[in-house]
């Protein structure tokens, strides 16, 4: 059976890292963000179905199980299960957020962005008097760095919409689980070939340890040594915006956020 598949993500979540450890087995061809025309070779926007019929003709000569990862949103699996029915195989990458926000916020920096409170309102299209812009500029003021609060803003959304009710049809995955072991990966490509892949055979593990790019670093220290290790003017920022629901999904997932105060 052949199969197409798509692998959603948080963001600085590891991606390059997941994309290298499935390109080391031969059945197994993954793109990713080529939905996106400042990724695409086309230099425009694709949509998600074309997208994976065009995977599809060029990957499944050379391999039974294509996809993408992090190119195409959780909102766009009804449509892709629609089109592709059972050879579509959708399922979600999660992360301990601090891990995952201190890796937008280097990686930001690293990049050059500088975010004032007028980039935070158009970013999130909000109105001066919006409780969220409020908090944020009580916080950090209008010229303060707001690219903390942005990405807390992203994962506020993010984690309400992967549902763990869900998880049959498109199950969670967590980075931390692949960066540790065989059997969240097995458990992976199994999900991804329909059942005609049952192990990873441990092929990802020339890989462990070996952690690409700067937004990726943090996930090599605890979550508490990441929010340490951010500025207090971000710290402040990020426990402001986080929202009681989605610290409760969070701590679902099982990750601890005790220290985010």
């Amino acid at each position: 059976m052949k199969t197409l598949f798509s692998l959603t993500s948080w963001g600085n979540s590891g991606v390059p890292w997941i994309l290298q450890c499935l390109s080391l087995n031969p059945r197994i061809k993954a793109w990713s963000c080529l939905t996106d025309p400042s990724y695409s070779p086309l230099g425009c926007a694709l949509d998600a179905i074309d997208y994976l019929e065009g995977i599809g003709r060029f990957g499944w000569p050379q391999a039974p199980v294509c996809g993408d990862v992090h190119g195409i949103g959780i909102h766009e699996f009804p449509r892709l299960r629609q089109a592709f029915g059972d050879t579509f195989r959708g399922a979600h990458l999660v992360a301990h957020p601090i891990q995952r926000i201190a890796g937008s916020f280097h990686f930001s920096h690293a990049a050059g962005r500088d975010w004032k409170h007028a980039d935070f309102l158009r970013n999130w299209a909000l109105d001066w008097d919006d409780p969220r812009a409020v908090t944020a500029r009580e916080v950090l003021g209008e010229d303060g760095d707001h690219i903390a609060p942005h990405y807390m803003m992203n994962v506020n959304t993010i984690v309400l919409m992967a549902d763990p009710k869900d998880n049959q049809e498109y199950p969670l995955f967590s980075l931390e689980a692949l960066m540790a072991g065989d059997e969240e990966w097995d458990r992976l490509i199994n999900h991804f070939s329909a059942g005609e892949i049952p192990t990873f055979e441990g092929l990802w593990r020339p890989l462990k340890g070996q952690y690409v790019g700067i937004a990726h670093q943090p996930f090599t220290m605890s979550p508490k040594e990441a929010w340490e290790g951010l500025p207090i003017y971000a710290r402040d920022s990020i426990a402001a915006a986080m929202t009681d629901e989605s610290r409760q999904a969070f701590e679902g997932l099982g990750y601890d956020l005790s220290f985010v105060i």
